[in-house]
């Protein structure tokens, strides 16, 4: 990979909407003569450089392992947490009878009651409780790979949650999946001379 693909590939990471003209720009300086339509195409073809696709994916699972060990970030972790918000319900924190409500004393809580909830306040009725959303908890729960209790109407067929979630915003805006869109404009021939000469 060359410096300037290198230099590509990491203005491309550290951007948070990812880029790619914008990427392209950065490392190989856009003058007079070069559109933004030729930053796009370059960006793009930058993009399909199998060395290129392989380092950012390298450093992108770098990042997350990071990320995963600093916080301890694990499988079973946010399990457990979505089944504490799924299963905890409000008697588990309220007593409620004819005399009123009674909020149980905090300390007293089980470690699995307090994780679900999401608010305690005061207001000029009384106390409000609120607990996290359970039916959203039990969907995920639901929906998770090795459970698998049930899946949508329609199966997208794809494993990686952030292209699902494109192609569902696509589906709803009635657009190609940004994939698709990335591919075809990639696709223009002779737009720009070899990125790799300079």
């Amino acid at each position: 990979m060359t410096i300037k693909q290198r230099k590509f590939a990491d203005h491309y990471l550290a951007d948070p909407k990812r880029r790619a003209n914008r990427a392209y720009d950065m490392a190989y300086g856009r003058g007079p003569e070069k559109s933004a339509n030729a930053a796009r195409v370059g960006g793009c073809r930058m993009l399909r450089n199998p060395r290129i696709a392989a380092y950012i994916q390298e450093r992108e699972h770098e990042v997350t392992r990071k990320l995963q060990q600093k916080y301890e970030i694990s499988e079973e972790r946010i399990i457990r947490e979505l089944a504490r918000v799924a299963f905890t319900n409000m008697g588990d924190v309220a007593d409620w009878g004819a005399d009123g409500v009674v909020v149980k004393d905090s300390s007293k809580l089980a470690p699995e009651a307090a994780a679900a909830v999401q608010e305690v306040s005061q207001t000029q009725h009384g106390i409000r409780i609120k607990l996290g959303d359970k039916r959203q908890a039990l969907e995920l729960l639901g929906r998770y790979k090795n459970l698998k209790l049930w899946v949508d109407k329609k199966e997208m067929g794809l494993d990686d949650p952030l292209t699902e979630l494109m192609a569902a915003i696509a589906a709803k805006r009635d657009i190609e999946p940004p994939g698709v869109m990335i591919e075809a404009h990639c696709q223009a021939p002779g737009m720009l001379p070899n990125p790799e000469g300079g």
